[in-house]
């Protein structure tokens, strides 16, 4: 998590803890928050020392990004617990596509697609200024990215 990053941290990780309240039965001394994880040297260091005290071969690694999952991923390859963990990350970045394709561990994370961004402002600003009107909210669908859809809509992705 990062609470550096206020209602981003809140909402995001959030919505992943509604998900296991309302799918999983999971005991409130079960959740390990590692705050500050959002970077993948400090996420790295923090699973790094969580995992050397941590049993159990199922255990589920959200991140506020992918930043946190590749830290993780790198705390389980070193500690040889990489069919421990199954992830589930946010953002989709360039840098985590590779295991998203290929890690049958990593379930999916959620594309934002900021580089859409452009597409939707620009055409939107120019209404503005000529004096239009424009919605009071303009959003780029979000979608879940696993191992099946990846390289549907990242074709660039690394090959396994």
């Amino acid at each position: 998590e990062s609470t550096a990053a206020g209602a981003a941290n809140t909402d995001r990780m959030g919505g992943f803890r509604d998900g296991f309240k309302e799918f999983c039965e999971i005991p409130a001394d079960k959740e390990r928050i590692l705050d500050g994880a959002d970077r993948t040297d400090p996420a790295l260091e923090q699973m790094t020392n969580l995992l050397g005290a941590l049993p159990g071969d199922r255990i589920v690694v959200t991140a506020i990004n992918e930043d946190g999952i590749l830290g993780a991923i790198g705390a389980a390859n070193t500690l040889g617990r990489q069919t421990d963990l199954y992830y589930a990350g946010q953002g989709a970045d360039p840098s985590a596509w590779k295991e998203i394709a290929c890690n049958a561990n990593y379930i999916g994370t959620t594309a934002y697609y900021p580089e859409r961004y452009g597409t939707l402002l620009i055409p939107n600003m120019i209404k503005l200024l000529q004096g239009e009107t424009i919605p009071e909210n303009i959003f780029t669908e979000h979608e879940i990215v696993n191992s099946e859809n990846i390289r549907e809509i990242y074709p660039e992705t690394q090959a396994c």
